[in-house]
């Protein structure tokens, strides 16, 4: 077997050298997405090897970890971001929004992903016409971008599949 570098790959295949004018940003370009598939590669092997596990939660789950992602879950909502929600009213929503959530009340599960047995993310679930309605949902701000919100996800699609759940909302 024998490995061509990129450099004679271009020159080799495409007739180019580093003399032509758009050598340069090509090979820039292929190096660049060869180590942003080295890193998804490294990630997905890092995530595999990562002990995360799934729960159902209910009220006696509450705690301040799930306040906290609660309010991680609506950083971005209309309800943090309007104005008109002062004196900390967007926590108070999220609070009662939780723990209706986890009572059942608005919604039918909730679950929790577990890295090595620490919470880091939460799903809730609710009816909406024929289907699901993902009310709540987040991952620790120290835990994003790892591929927990994608294997957290996947969980409740397998799960609602499971369950003959047709559509899921958002």
């Amino acid at each position: 077997d024998v490995t061509l570098d990129n450099k004679q790959v271009m020159k080799q295949f495409f007739g180019l050298t580093p003399e032509t004018p758009c050598f340069t940003k090509m090979i820039s370009s292929i190096e660049r997405q060869e180590r942003k598939k080295a890193l998804l590669l490294s990630e997905i092997h890092e995530l595999q090897n990562k002990n995360l596990t799934f729960q159902f939660l209910n009220s006696e789950n509450l705690n301040s970890d799930l306040y906290n992602l609660s309010y991680e879950a609506g950083k971005n909502s209309r309800f943090k971001l309007d104005e008109n929600f002062k004196n900390n009213e967007f926590k108070n929503l999220y609070d009662i929004w939780l723990k209706k959530s986890l009572n059942k009340e608005i919604a039918f599960e909730s679950i929790g992903v577990y890295l090595n047995e620490k919470l880091v993310g939460f799903i809730t679930l609710g009816n909406k016409y024929d289907g699901a309605n993902i009310g709540l949902i987040a991952i620790d701000v120290n835990y994003q971008n790892q591929g927990i919100g994608h294997e957290l996800l996947n969980y409740t699609f397998k799960y609602l599949k499971d369950k003959k759940t047709n559509f899921v909302y958002v």
